[in-house]
Protein backbone atom coordinates (compact mmCIF):
# COMPACT_ATOMS: atom_id res chain seq x y z
CA UNK A 1 0.00 0.00 0.00
CA UNK A 2 2.75 2.26 0.73
CA UNK A 3 4.50 1.51 -2.17
CA UNK A 4 1.33 2.28 -4.55
CA UNK A 5 1.14 5.70 -2.43
CA UNK A 6 4.41 6.75 -3.57
CA UNK A 7 3.76 5.47 -6.89
CA UNK A 8 0.76 8.22 -7.05
CA UNK A 9 2.87 10.76 -5.35
CA UNK A 10 5.39 10.75 -8.16
CA UNK A 11 2.64 10.76 -10.94
CA UNK A 12 1.36 14.19 -8.94
CA UNK A 13 5.24 15.50 -8.87
CA UNK A 14 6.11 14.62 -12.60
CA UNK A 15 2.18 16.31 -14.02
CA UNK A 16 2.47 19.55 -12.31
CA UNK A 17 6.39 19.52 -13.08
CA UNK A 18 5.48 19.21 -16.68
CA UNK A 19 2.22 21.78 -16.76
CA UNK A 20 4.19 23.87 -14.91
CA UNK A 21 6.82 24.41 -17.64
CA UNK A 22 3.50 26.54 -19.66
CA UNK A 23 2.80 29.83 -17.80
CA UNK A 24 3.62 33.66 -18.65
CA UNK A 25 5.28 36.29 -17.33
CA UNK A 26 2.53 38.81 -16.51
CA UNK A 27 4.93 41.16 -15.07
CA UNK A 28 7.86 41.69 -16.82
CA UNK A 29 9.62 40.26 -14.45
CA UNK A 30 11.04 36.32 -13.12
CA UNK A 31 7.57 35.79 -11.48
CA UNK A 32 5.77 33.40 -13.55
CA UNK A 33 2.00 31.71 -13.46
CA UNK A 34 1.76 28.30 -14.92
CA UNK A 35 -1.23 25.59 -15.31
CA UNK A 36 0.98 23.48 -12.54
CA UNK A 37 -0.70 24.84 -9.71
CA UNK A 38 -4.37 23.64 -11.58
CA UNK A 39 -2.76 19.93 -11.74
CA UNK A 40 -1.41 19.97 -8.70
CA UNK A 41 -4.94 20.89 -7.24
CA UNK A 42 -7.22 18.52 -9.24
CA UNK A 43 -4.63 15.80 -8.43
CA UNK A 44 -4.56 16.77 -4.65
CA UNK A 45 -8.32 16.40 -4.09
CA UNK A 46 -8.40 13.24 -6.69
CA UNK A 47 -5.65 11.49 -5.06
CA UNK A 48 -6.87 12.03 -1.12
CA UNK A 49 -4.70 9.75 0.59
CA UNK A 50 -1.02 11.28 -0.12
CA UNK A 51 0.73 13.18 1.83
CA UNK A 52 -0.20 17.12 1.19
CA UNK A 53 2.67 19.12 2.29
CA UNK A 54 5.05 16.42 1.31
CA UNK A 55 4.03 15.90 -2.37
CA UNK A 56 3.82 19.77 -2.84
CA UNK A 57 7.50 20.41 -1.55
CA UNK A 58 8.54 17.70 -3.60
CA UNK A 59 6.71 19.67 -6.64
CA UNK A 60 8.31 22.50 -5.87
CA UNK A 61 11.59 20.92 -5.93
CA UNK A 62 11.18 18.99 -9.39
CA UNK A 63 10.40 22.11 -10.86
CA UNK A 64 13.40 24.28 -9.45
CA UNK A 65 15.86 21.64 -10.42
CA UNK A 66 13.88 21.07 -13.91
CA UNK A 67 14.18 24.84 -14.62
CA UNK A 68 17.30 25.33 -13.41
CA UNK A 69 18.42 22.26 -15.85
CA UNK A 70 16.69 24.67 -18.94
CA UNK A 71 18.46 27.63 -18.45
CA UNK A 72 21.94 26.53 -17.57
CA UNK A 73 21.95 24.26 -20.91
CA UNK A 74 22.18 27.73 -22.75
CA UNK A 75 24.34 29.33 -20.30
CA UNK A 76 22.13 32.67 -20.94
CA UNK A 77 22.68 33.76 -17.08
CA UNK A 78 25.38 33.07 -14.67
CA UNK A 79 24.41 29.85 -11.98
CA UNK A 80 23.37 32.86 -9.25
CA UNK A 81 21.39 34.73 -11.56
CA UNK A 82 19.22 31.21 -12.13
CA UNK A 83 19.36 30.16 -8.47
CA UNK A 84 18.15 33.70 -7.30
CA UNK A 85 15.31 33.46 -9.97
CA UNK A 86 14.33 29.57 -9.27
CA UNK A 87 14.26 29.23 -5.68
CA UNK A 88 11.40 31.14 -5.07
CA UNK A 89 8.91 28.63 -6.74
CA UNK A 90 10.13 25.99 -3.90
CA UNK A 91 8.71 28.84 -1.61
CA UNK A 92 5.57 28.86 -3.63
CA UNK A 93 4.42 24.66 -3.72
CA UNK A 94 5.71 24.72 -0.22
CA UNK A 95 3.54 27.29 1.32
CA UNK A 96 0.41 26.25 -0.94
CA UNK A 97 0.44 22.76 0.51
CA UNK A 98 0.55 24.18 3.70
CA UNK A 99 -2.29 26.46 3.18
CA UNK A 100 -3.96 23.70 1.24
CA UNK A 101 -3.48 21.33 4.18
CA UNK A 102 -4.19 23.68 7.29
CA UNK A 103 -7.67 25.03 5.69
CA UNK A 104 -8.81 21.25 4.80
CA UNK A 105 -9.52 21.62 1.33
CA UNK A 106 -10.21 17.77 1.45
CA UNK A 107 -12.45 18.26 4.24
CA UNK A 108 -14.98 20.21 2.16
CA UNK A 109 -14.64 18.83 -1.34
CA UNK A 110 -17.77 18.24 -1.39
CA UNK A 111 -19.27 21.90 -0.55
CA UNK A 112 -17.89 23.41 -4.36
CA UNK A 113 -18.37 27.37 -2.92
CA UNK A 114 -15.84 26.63 0.56
CA UNK A 115 -13.75 24.26 -1.51
CA UNK A 116 -13.26 26.73 -4.36
CA UNK A 117 -12.43 29.89 -1.79
CA UNK A 118 -10.14 27.64 -0.07
CA UNK A 119 -8.13 26.16 -3.12
CA UNK A 120 -8.14 30.19 -3.97
CA UNK A 121 -6.70 31.59 -0.59
CA UNK A 122 -4.27 28.85 -0.73
CA UNK A 123 -3.37 29.97 -4.25
CA UNK A 124 -3.03 33.84 -3.65
CA UNK A 125 -1.45 33.21 -0.04
CA UNK A 126 1.24 31.21 -1.64
CA UNK A 127 1.51 33.62 -4.69
CA UNK A 128 1.71 36.76 -2.10
CA UNK A 129 4.59 35.26 -0.31
CA UNK A 130 6.39 34.22 -3.25
CA UNK A 131 5.70 37.91 -4.30
CA UNK A 132 7.31 39.21 -1.30
CA UNK A 133 10.23 36.89 -1.12
CA UNK A 134 11.54 38.15 -5.14
CA UNK A 135 10.84 42.01 -3.70
CA UNK A 136 8.46 42.18 -6.54
CA UNK A 137 6.22 44.72 -4.37
CA UNK A 138 9.37 47.01 -4.45
CA UNK A 139 9.19 47.59 -8.50
CA UNK A 140 5.65 46.59 -9.20
CA UNK A 141 2.49 48.62 -8.21
CA UNK A 142 1.17 46.68 -5.22
CA UNK A 143 -2.56 47.58 -6.61
CA UNK A 144 -1.61 46.05 -9.89
CA UNK A 145 0.15 43.02 -8.07
CA UNK A 146 -2.68 42.28 -5.39
CA UNK A 147 -5.81 42.50 -8.06
CA UNK A 148 -3.44 40.18 -10.38
CA UNK A 149 -2.63 37.44 -7.90
CA UNK A 150 -6.75 37.15 -6.80
CA UNK A 151 -7.93 36.95 -10.11
CA UNK A 152 -5.13 34.59 -11.07
CA UNK A 153 -5.93 32.39 -7.84
CA UNK A 154 -9.96 32.86 -8.19
CA UNK A 155 -9.44 31.61 -11.97
CA UNK A 156 -7.33 28.76 -11.30
CA UNK A 157 -9.64 27.58 -8.84
CA UNK A 158 -12.25 27.67 -10.92
CA UNK A 159 -11.04 25.63 -13.29
CA UNK A 160 -9.44 23.03 -10.61
CA UNK A 161 -12.30 22.72 -9.06
CA UNK A 162 -14.39 22.45 -12.28
CA UNK A 163 -11.82 19.91 -13.55
CA UNK A 164 -12.48 17.63 -10.13
CA UNK A 165 -15.88 17.97 -10.32
CA UNK A 166 -15.58 16.73 -14.26
CA UNK A 167 -14.02 13.64 -13.05
CA UNK A 168 -16.54 12.91 -10.60
CA UNK A 169 -19.56 13.37 -12.96
CA UNK A 170 -18.23 10.86 -15.13
CA UNK A 171 -17.90 8.31 -12.77
CA UNK A 172 -21.05 8.40 -11.39
CA UNK A 173 -22.58 8.38 -15.22
CA UNK A 174 -20.10 5.12 -15.47
CA UNK A 175 -21.53 3.75 -11.93
CA UNK A 176 -24.95 4.79 -12.94
CA UNK A 177 -24.36 2.52 -15.79
CA UNK A 178 -22.68 -0.42 -14.12
CA UNK A 179 -25.56 -0.33 -11.51
CA UNK A 180 -28.67 -0.31 -14.38
CA UNK A 181 -26.65 -3.61 -15.53
CA UNK A 182 -26.18 -5.38 -12.47
CA UNK A 183 -30.08 -4.66 -11.86
CA UNK A 184 -30.98 -6.81 -14.92
CA UNK A 185 -28.43 -9.35 -13.75
CA UNK A 186 -29.65 -9.14 -10.38
CA UNK A 187 -33.51 -9.84 -11.83
CA UNK A 188 -32.25 -13.14 -13.98
CA UNK A 189 -30.20 -14.10 -10.91
CA UNK A 190 -33.48 -14.11 -8.67
CA UNK A 191 -35.60 -15.71 -11.74
CA UNK A 192 -32.98 -18.46 -11.94
CA UNK A 193 -32.44 -18.64 -8.15
CA UNK A 194 -36.11 -19.62 -7.87
CA UNK A 195 -36.01 -22.59 -10.50
CA UNK A 196 -33.76 -23.65 -7.91
CA UNK A 197 -35.51 -23.76 -4.70
CA UNK A 198 -38.00 -25.79 -6.77
CA UNK A 199 -35.45 -28.40 -6.87
CA UNK A 200 -34.32 -28.16 -3.29
CA UNK A 201 -38.38 -28.53 -2.56
CA UNK A 202 -38.93 -31.74 -4.71
CA UNK A 203 -35.27 -33.28 -2.77
CA UNK A 204 -36.53 -32.56 0.51
CA UNK A 205 -40.01 -34.41 -0.37
CA UNK A 206 -37.66 -37.12 -1.85
CA UNK A 207 -35.91 -37.57 1.55
CA UNK A 208 -38.91 -37.38 3.71
CA UNK A 209 -40.24 -39.98 1.33
CA UNK A 210 -37.14 -42.06 1.99
CA UNK A 211 -36.98 -41.62 6.13
CA UNK A 212 -40.62 -42.60 5.77
CA UNK A 213 -39.83 -45.64 3.78
CA UNK A 214 -36.54 -46.72 5.78
CA UNK A 215 -38.05 -46.21 9.03
CA UNK A 216 -41.16 -48.27 8.27
CA UNK A 217 -38.97 -51.04 7.07
CA UNK A 218 -36.98 -50.48 10.32
CA UNK A 219 -40.12 -51.19 12.17
CA UNK A 220 -40.81 -54.08 10.47
CA UNK A 221 -37.46 -55.62 10.81
CA UNK A 222 -37.82 -54.58 14.52
CA UNK A 223 -40.48 -56.51 15.22
CA UNK A 224 -39.58 -59.92 18.09
CA UNK A 225 -41.89 -62.17 16.32
CA UNK A 226 -40.29 -61.52 12.57
CA UNK A 227 -40.50 -64.44 10.50
CA UNK A 228 -40.01 -63.74 6.66
CA UNK A 229 -41.14 -65.93 4.34
CA UNK A 230 -40.05 -65.45 0.61
CA UNK A 231 -42.72 -62.80 -0.09
CA UNK A 232 -41.47 -60.52 2.30
CA UNK A 233 -37.99 -60.66 1.16
CA UNK A 234 -39.09 -59.58 -1.86
CA UNK A 235 -41.44 -57.08 -0.86
CA UNK A 236 -38.38 -55.79 1.30
CA UNK A 237 -36.02 -55.74 -1.43
CA UNK A 238 -37.96 -53.55 -3.42
CA UNK A 239 -38.74 -51.10 -0.95
CA UNK A 240 -34.65 -50.89 -0.11
CA UNK A 241 -35.13 -50.26 -3.97
CA UNK A 242 -36.90 -47.66 -3.68
CA UNK A 243 -35.08 -46.05 -0.91
CA UNK A 244 -32.15 -46.54 -3.31
CA UNK A 245 -33.86 -44.88 -6.08
CA UNK A 246 -34.94 -42.08 -3.92
CA UNK A 247 -31.58 -41.49 -2.45
CA UNK A 248 -30.16 -41.53 -6.09
CA UNK A 249 -32.83 -38.70 -6.73
CA UNK A 250 -31.66 -36.62 -4.49
CA UNK A 251 -28.43 -36.90 -5.48
CA UNK A 252 -29.18 -36.16 -8.81
CA UNK A 253 -30.95 -32.80 -8.03
CA UNK A 254 -28.31 -31.23 -5.33
CA UNK A 255 -25.84 -32.25 -8.16
CA UNK A 256 -28.19 -30.27 -10.47
CA UNK A 257 -28.61 -27.60 -7.99
CA UNK A 258 -25.15 -27.01 -7.29
CA UNK A 259 -24.47 -26.73 -11.12
CA UNK A 260 -27.09 -23.99 -11.27
CA UNK A 261 -26.28 -22.04 -8.50
CA UNK A 262 -22.85 -22.12 -10.09
CA UNK A 263 -24.32 -20.68 -12.90
CA UNK A 264 -26.46 -17.97 -11.20
CA UNK A 265 -23.30 -16.36 -9.10
CA UNK A 266 -20.40 -17.33 -10.47
CA UNK A 267 -16.98 -17.26 -8.45
CA UNK A 268 -15.37 -14.54 -10.35
CA UNK A 269 -12.04 -14.99 -8.61
CA UNK A 270 -11.26 -18.28 -10.12
CA UNK A 271 -11.94 -16.67 -13.86
CA UNK A 272 -10.19 -12.92 -13.24
CA UNK A 273 -7.15 -11.69 -11.39
CA UNK A 274 -6.63 -9.15 -9.23
CA UNK A 275 -3.58 -7.25 -8.33
CA UNK A 276 -2.61 -7.96 -4.95
CA UNK A 277 -2.77 -4.05 -4.08
CA UNK A 278 -6.33 -4.25 -4.98
CA UNK A 279 -7.02 -7.35 -3.00
CA UNK A 280 -5.56 -5.68 0.61
CA UNK A 281 -7.29 -2.88 -0.19
CA UNK A 282 -10.33 -4.69 -0.13
CA UNK A 283 -8.97 -6.31 2.88
CA UNK A 284 -8.11 -3.03 4.72
CA UNK A 285 -10.85 -1.65 4.20
CA UNK A 286 -13.08 -4.83 6.04
CA UNK A 287 -10.81 -5.16 8.40
CA UNK A 288 -10.87 -1.44 9.89
CA UNK A 289 -14.93 -1.52 10.14
CA UNK A 290 -15.01 -4.74 11.82
CA UNK A 291 -12.01 -3.25 14.48
CA UNK A 292 -14.29 0.32 14.57
CA UNK A 293 -17.46 -2.00 14.97
CA UNK A 294 -15.79 -4.11 18.54
CA UNK A 295 -14.40 -0.37 19.77
CA UNK A 296 -11.13 -1.85 20.81
CA UNK A 297 -7.64 0.31 20.25
CA UNK A 298 -5.99 -2.29 17.74
CA UNK A 299 -3.59 -0.75 14.81
CA UNK A 300 -3.30 -3.22 11.88
CA UNK A 301 -0.71 -3.45 9.40
CA UNK A 302 -0.45 -4.71 6.14
CA UNK A 303 2.81 -5.48 4.97
CA UNK A 304 2.90 -6.12 1.07
CA UNK A 305 5.92 -4.40 -0.40
CA UNK A 306 5.64 -6.28 -4.02
CA UNK A 307 2.69 -6.03 -6.26
CA UNK A 308 1.61 -9.38 -7.92
CA UNK A 309 -1.51 -10.77 -9.97
CA UNK A 310 -3.89 -13.08 -7.76
CA UNK A 311 -5.81 -15.95 -9.50
CA UNK A 312 -7.57 -17.39 -6.90
CA UNK A 313 -8.13 -13.94 -4.50
CA UNK A 314 -11.90 -14.95 -3.50
CA UNK A 315 -10.65 -18.16 -1.28
CA UNK A 316 -7.67 -16.10 -0.33
CA UNK A 317 -9.46 -13.52 0.93
CA UNK A 318 -11.81 -15.68 3.10
CA UNK A 319 -8.75 -17.29 4.42
CA UNK A 320 -6.90 -13.80 5.38
CA UNK A 321 -10.15 -12.26 6.71
CA UNK A 322 -11.03 -15.33 8.83
CA UNK A 323 -7.76 -15.39 10.26
CA UNK A 324 -7.82 -12.04 11.07
CA UNK A 325 -11.35 -11.76 12.42
CA UNK A 326 -9.91 -14.42 14.83
CA UNK A 327 -7.31 -12.11 15.67
CA UNK A 328 -8.82 -9.72 16.33
CA UNK A 329 -11.17 -11.58 18.72
CA UNK A 330 -8.13 -12.58 20.42
CA UNK A 331 -6.98 -9.01 21.85
CA UNK A 332 -8.60 -8.14 24.70
CA UNK A 333 -8.62 -4.33 24.83
CA UNK A 334 -5.69 -2.95 22.60
CA UNK A 335 -2.90 -4.72 20.68
CA UNK A 336 -1.76 -4.91 16.78
CA UNK A 337 -2.44 -7.48 14.18
CA UNK A 338 -0.12 -7.32 11.15
CA UNK A 339 -0.41 -9.07 7.87
CA UNK A 340 2.77 -9.62 5.57
CA UNK A 341 3.93 -11.45 2.99
CA UNK A 342 7.25 -13.09 1.61
CA UNK A 343 8.08 -14.26 -1.85
CA UNK A 344 10.75 -16.26 -3.31
CA UNK A 345 10.94 -17.94 -6.95
CA UNK A 346 8.64 -20.05 -6.44
CA UNK A 347 6.57 -20.00 -3.41
CA UNK A 348 4.69 -17.04 -1.49
CA UNK A 349 4.40 -17.04 2.12
CA UNK A 350 1.79 -14.91 4.25
CA UNK A 351 2.00 -14.30 7.61
CA UNK A 352 -1.11 -13.23 9.65
CA UNK A 353 0.44 -12.14 13.29
CA UNK A 354 -1.01 -10.82 16.39
CA UNK A 355 -0.41 -10.00 20.24
CA UNK A 356 -3.37 -11.68 21.56
CA UNK A 357 -3.95 -13.94 24.25
CA UNK A 358 -2.68 -16.61 22.38
CA UNK A 359 -3.07 -20.61 21.75
CA UNK A 360 -2.18 -22.34 24.92
CA UNK A 361 0.12 -25.37 23.92
CA UNK A 362 -2.26 -28.44 24.52
CA UNK A 363 -4.25 -26.75 22.14
CA UNK A 364 -2.20 -26.16 18.95
CA UNK A 365 -2.60 -29.97 18.05
CA UNK A 366 -6.23 -29.41 17.79
CA UNK A 367 -7.23 -26.08 16.77
CA UNK A 368 -8.27 -27.12 13.42
CA UNK A 369 -10.30 -30.16 13.97
CA UNK A 370 -13.80 -29.63 13.44
CA UNK A 371 -16.12 -28.56 16.36
CA UNK A 372 -13.23 -27.69 18.33
CA UNK A 373 -12.92 -23.94 19.71
CA UNK A 374 -12.29 -22.33 22.78
CA UNK A 375 -14.09 -19.30 21.96
CA UNK A 376 -17.99 -18.35 23.57
CA UNK A 377 -20.03 -15.15 23.52
CA UNK A 378 -20.07 -13.01 26.38
CA UNK A 379 -23.45 -12.00 25.89
CA UNK A 380 -25.39 -15.80 24.76
CA UNK A 381 -22.45 -17.73 26.97
CA UNK A 382 -22.76 -20.03 24.01
CA UNK A 383 -19.46 -21.64 22.68
CA UNK A 384 -18.28 -21.10 18.97
CA UNK A 385 -19.04 -23.38 16.56
CA UNK A 386 -15.61 -24.00 15.85
CA UNK A 387 -15.83 -24.45 12.03
CA UNK A 388 -13.98 -21.39 11.48
CA UNK A 389 -10.21 -22.76 11.33
CA UNK A 390 -11.37 -26.21 9.96
CA UNK A 391 -12.78 -24.07 6.90
CA UNK A 392 -9.61 -22.35 6.60
CA UNK A 393 -7.39 -25.45 6.66
CA UNK A 394 -10.13 -26.77 3.66
CA UNK A 395 -9.70 -23.96 1.55
CA UNK A 396 -5.75 -23.59 2.16
CA UNK A 397 -5.10 -27.20 1.43
CA UNK A 398 -8.08 -28.05 -1.62
CA UNK A 399 -9.09 -24.37 -3.59
CA UNK A 400 -5.04 -23.47 -2.94
CA UNK A 401 -2.85 -26.32 -3.07
CA UNK A 402 -1.14 -24.82 0.23
CA UNK A 403 -0.13 -25.71 3.84
CA UNK A 404 -1.00 -23.57 6.91
CA UNK A 405 0.81 -23.95 10.21
CA UNK A 406 0.42 -22.10 13.42
CA UNK A 407 2.84 -21.20 16.60
CA UNK A 408 1.45 -19.46 19.49
CA UNK A 409 3.06 -18.28 23.10
CA UNK A 410 -0.18 -18.36 25.60
CA UNK A 411 -0.46 -14.75 26.54
CA UNK A 412 1.80 -13.34 24.31
CA UNK A 413 1.51 -13.85 20.30
CA UNK A 414 -0.03 -16.10 17.40
CA UNK A 415 1.14 -16.34 14.10
CA UNK A 416 -0.46 -18.58 11.39
CA UNK A 417 1.26 -19.03 8.19
CA UNK A 418 -0.07 -20.12 5.01
CA UNK A 419 2.35 -21.37 2.32
CA UNK A 420 1.39 -21.61 -1.39
CA UNK A 421 2.60 -21.92 -4.76
CA UNK A 422 2.81 -19.41 -7.06
CA UNK A 423 2.05 -21.35 -9.85
CA UNK A 424 -1.48 -21.97 -8.18
CA UNK A 425 -1.84 -18.21 -6.56
CA UNK A 426 -0.70 -16.76 -9.35
CA UNK A 427 -1.49 -18.15 -12.96
CA UNK A 428 -4.10 -20.79 -11.60
CA UNK A 429 -2.46 -23.76 -12.25
CA UNK A 430 -2.17 -26.82 -10.74
CA UNK A 431 1.47 -27.56 -8.00
CA UNK A 432 1.40 -31.00 -8.89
Amino acid sequence: MKKNRNHLVLLVVLATTILGQLYMKPFGTDFRVSLGIIALSVLLLRFNKIPIVLTCTLTGLSIFVFRMVLDVVPQTHSLVDLLIAHYPSVVFYLFFGLFFKLLNAREVVSKPVVCLVIIALSDVGANTIELIVRGEFRVVSPELLSISIVLTGIIRATISYLLYLSEKVYYLIIINKEQREKYKEFVMMRANIKSEIFFMQKSMDDIEQSMKESFALYRKLNQPDLHLDQPDIIDMRNRILGISKGIHEVKKDYARIIAGIGNVIPDQGFSKYKDSDEVFEILQDVTDKYIAKTGKKIVFELDNEETFPIFYYSPLLSVLNNLIVNAIDAIRDEGWVRVSVEMDDDMIDFYVTDNGTGIKEKHLGAIFTPGFSTKFDKATGKMSTGIGLTHVKQIVERSLDGQIDVESIAGNYTQFHIRVAKKVLCDGGNSE
